[in-house]
């Protein structure tokens, strides 16, 4: 084993103190907050309320501010949105259960507990091996699978309902949770009250404009989000630029920097994605609110490539195009890390994969701003 480099971890981490980074701004989070909100509920009257010529219109606003409205909720999934822990729980029950169906339990655990912590390692990460829907790793040298070979041909079948199935898979979770634990948590409830209370809504809808006009409505906002959620998220992970790994790496910055990259996007996009286009930042501090990303972002570059760390930063574009690739040309496992992109002088002895266990998170009892 060689000599390990500097905690860059560490190092990163003060000047994003000493510089006021640790702590959220709440003031423009909240504004951004609140005006997802306003963009998902004029859009929302217009599509029931307003003229014939400004249905699909009304519904591409609300389905751009309710996609607003989850990633702003992501960041306070991380407490990163609010300086309390217990606020940030309070607006992530509201972003995702009430204002969408999405159970925040089944987030907290697919997204927060598995995915930040092994990001494309085989076997601990779902995202990057989507079973049994996409095959997305070719584990040998052998050809394609035959699931491989013809996938591309039903991908845009099944895409445009990536949010529904998020939404019935966590209500899956959520219900296993309520049964399988000892002790239920009030999280857990909270979270399936918000399901319930957005679904009531929804036939509130139905009884008022129609049958008709509310599932047009449901089935038009799963579809732009599950399309949304795919252009958003899958550059950083599956773009050509990414690696799936075999096992985690003990360096963190080695493995955010090997598995993830940033990518590029029209100003008036960026609003919508609270930071998630930065997310080799994300992946290193996800506990840091996103609106200091891009303050972030040139020091975190300049520090990994002072001590000779990949960082990969590519176009929304191809990144969207490369990640559509997967669906026919699968991408190797890296089993072998070669020292190819790691610094010289690091230690890259790594941890055997391992299940991990499901998140149980209790709701805090007091909601303090300070």
């Amino acid at each position: 084993m060689v000599i390990a480099t500097p905690n860059l971890i560490s190092e990163i981490r003060r000047e994003i103190t000493a510089r006021g980074w640790s702590q959220p701004n709440v003031r423009r989070h909240t504004i951004e907050f609140l005006v997802h909100l306003a963009l998902f509920l004029v859009g929302t009257h217009l599509f029931f309320c307003g003229p014939n010529i400004l249905v699909l219109f009304g519904l591409a606003v609300s389905t751009l501010g309710s996609f607003g409205l989850v990633t702003s909720t992501h960041s306070a999934s991380h407490n990163a949105a609010l300086r309390s822990r217990q606020c940030n729980r309070w607006l992530t029950l509201l972003g995702y259960p009430l204002l969408h169906g999405f159970s925040a339990s089944f987030w907290q655990y697919k997204h927060v507990e598995l995915h930040h912590r092994a990001p494309n390692v085989l076997g601990m990460d779902p995202d990057m091996d989507p079973h049994p829907y996409f095959s997305f790793v070719q584990k040998t040298t052998a050809p394609r699978s035959a699931q491989q070979r013809v996938q591309w041909l039903y991908a845009p079948v099944l895409l445009p309902w990536i949010s529904l199935g998020m939404a019935l898979n966590g209500i899956a979770f959520l219900l296993r949770q309520l049964v399988s634990v000892r002790r239920v948590r009030g999280f857990h409830i909270l979270d399936l009250l918000g399901i319930i209370l957005h679904w009531m809504a929804i036939a509130g809808l139905a009884q008022i404009f129609g049958i008709e006009a509310a599932v047009l409505f449901i089935i038009g906002r799963f579809v732009i989000l599950s399309l949304l959620f795919f252009a958003v998220f899958a550059p950083a992970h599956l773009s050509e630029d990414s690696d799936f790994l075999a096992a985690r790496p003990a360096d963190r910055v080695a493995h955010v920097t090997q598995t993830t990259v940033n990518y590029r996007t029209p100003w008036p996009l960026s609003v919508s994605l609270s930071g998630l286009q930065y997310q080799i930042e994300h992946h290193l501090f996800p506990e840091i609110s996103h609106t200091h990303y891009s303050q972030m972002a040139p020091l975190v570059r300049a520090l990994c490539q002072r001590h000779g760390y990949r960082y990969q930063s590519i176009s929304w574009g191809n990144g969207i195009v490369e990640a559509l690739r997967l669906f026919r040309n699968p991408k190797r496992v890296t089993h072998d890390r070669s020292m190819r992109d790691f610094p010289l002088a690091l230690a890259v002895s790594v941890e055997p994969t391992t299940g991990l266990e499901p998140v149980t998170s209790s709701l805090p009892r007091t909601c303090s701003t300070t």
